[in-house]
């Protein structure tokens, strides 16, 4: 009888522990997938957060007449687009379709209330915000990646007529 009975008891002492641990994996999904939101929405405030700080530091850059291209990259661009074919980088040219540049960046801020960057980077993607008096509204858009955009408009910050 006491054989039965241990039987019994380890039985029952065994049915317990499994559904015990039956119930701690049903859990364990729901801990792991909170956990991965968690580390998903972390990750996406992060990347937020990266933007944030980015746009200001652009403005910042701005403000201060700092940009991020790199001018001999963007002396290649200004090569690469074409834009000689209409706009003059040496001082005493006349005559092209688009307004000299040999100076552009020390008259940009005699031109509008933005930033010489702002001014110029708006000129090169959205060119009739600017027309300069005595010239047509002739200049297409263009729509260049970031980098080369950077690039163009710290070459055209070189341009001061000094």
């Amino acid at each position: 009888m006491t054989s039965r009975r241990w039987t019994l008891i380890l039985f029952v002492l065994a049915a317990v522990f499994s559904l015990g641990l039956a119930a701690c994996g049903d859990d364990e999904p729901e801990v792991t997938n909170t956990i991965d939101d968690a580390g998903d929405a972390a990750g996406d405030a992060a990347d937020d957060m990266g933007e944030a700080v980015g746009e200001a530091a652009d403005e910042a850059g701005d403000a201060l007449g700092v940009v991020a291209g790199d001018p001999e990259a963007g002396a290649a661009v200004f090569a690469e687009q074409g834009c000689s074919g209409c706009h003059a980088v040496e001082e005493g040219v006349e005559g092209m379709t688009g307004p000299p540049l040999h100076n552009i960046a020390t008259v940009a801020n005699e031109r509008t209330e933005q930033s010489a960057a702002e001014y110029i980077r708006e000129s090169i993607t959205n060119p009739s915000a600017h027309v300069v008096e005595g010239y047509e509204n002739v200049m297409p858009p263009y729509e260049l990646p970031d980098d080369q955009l950077d690039n163009l408009v710290a070459y055209l910050m070189t341009l001061t007529g000094e």
